[in-house]
């Protein structure tokens, strides 16, 4: 009868309600889960200056910062789909501009959907940005310039003291470079990586150990691990992949021994198999580690120096000597270190990538 239909009727408007009220809930539930962010800066390359907590003195430091273009720049964070971050640091005499420029790290990041942050050394003299004397910022930012001084700009890759590095924590000014990416530009905190050449390798090496539970992965290019592996206790597992030529006379003397440190580190197994070979490369990966995302590497380049595998330089660090070009069949260190990175997350995780 009519009652009875009245009733059919508030009973499914009722559950109607109901479901809409849930739903409600789920979608406020996502929104807050998924921590929509707004980045503070638009695409482009930036000279900005930070407070790093901590530091005694020279408590602001620089970094350059570059932002893909426009169609490559995720504005919010839902799906998972924030940018990754990178963080390139230069070598001894060197600078973020040169570091750039022959680690082609721009591009690179502007493929794998990253924002670059290049962090500048600290020297004896007064140059602010790590450039020879009498060389602008300006001048500097072609990317061809070295700083030939006993006073050049280099990293904190060691606990020693020492007179120049004695106030100096580059292991906070890598913290609050993290945050800024973060925070500022809505970098995925899962997908931070380090990188770095020389001086600066082992400062990203450093890196590994101190800043495991805030980075995802780290690669060195020559350089070498400056302190006790005593003091290295990373507090989670971490990708390292270690590049070094075979006339490196700093990584080459201590690359085995820190294979094996990180193999302890991250609870791999000895037992290891080839991911690349060529004629002067050979890269070998452990075959079992506890979780997928301690990738554990190194690769040997025969014949290489104090070089980034497979980058040239446009000069001969030493002037007028003459420039040695590497071996066409040394590996491209820089790109096989991201698509290496690339295999630690999920494919969704990297909009540029598809399955094939």
């Amino acid at each position: 009868g009519p009652g009875s239909s009245k009733s059919i009727y508030y009973t499914m408007m009722t559950e109607i309600m109901l479901d809409l009220i849930l739903l409600s809930f789920l979608f406020l539930e996502q929104v807050q889960g998924s921590e929509l962010c707004v980045p503070k800066y638009k695409p482009g390359r930036y000279l900005i200056n930070l407070t790093i907590p901590g530091e005694e003195t020279s408590s602001v430091r620089p970094l350059l910062l570059n932002i893909p273009s426009a169609e490559r720049f995720e504005k919010s964070s839902d799906n998972g789909l924030r940018n990754g971050g990178l963080i390139g640091y230069h070598g001894w005499h060197s600078n973020p501009w040169y570091f750039d420029v022959l680690s082609n790290a721009t591009n690179m990041t502007e493929d794998y959907h990253m924002i670059l942050a290049l962090p500048f050394g600290t020297g004896k003299k007064e140059s602010f940005y790590c450039c020879p004397a009498g060389i602008s910022p300006q001048q500097c930012s072609d990317g061809t310039y070295l700083d030939a001084s006993l006073g050049a700009c280099g990293w904190k890759v060691s606990e020693k003291p020492s007179i120049e590095f004695r106030h100096i924590d580059d292991i906070a000014y890598t913290r609050t470079i993290i945050d800024l990416l973060i925070n500022d530009l809505c970098v995925d905190y899962k997908k931070i990586f380090a990188m770095g050449l020389s001086d600066g390798g082992s400062m990203a090496a450093r890196a590994a150990c101190d800043l495991a539970d805030v980075l995802a992965g780290v690669a060195t290019f020559s350089g070498q691990l400056q302190i006790s592996h005593q003091d290295c206790q990373p507090k989670k597992p971490i990708a390292m992949i270690q590049f070094c030529g075979t006339q490196d006379g700093a990584c080459n003397v201590s690359s085995y021994a820190t294979y094996d440190l990180w193999l302890q580190r991250n609870n791999c197994s000895s037992q290891f198999h080839y991911t690349y070979q060529s004629a002067t490369t050979a890269c070998r990966t452990a075959t079992s580690c506890t979780t997928t995302l301690a990738l554990t590497e190194q690769c040997l380049i025969a014949g290489l120096g104090d070089d980034i595998p497979g980058h040239n330089r446009n000069a001969p660090v030493v002037p007028n000597t003459t420039l040695i070009l590497q071996a066409p069949s040394n590996i491209d260190s820089v790109k096989y270190a991201f698509d290496r990175w690339s295999f630690l997350f999920p494919s969704e995780q990297w909009p540029h990538i598809t399955i094939f």
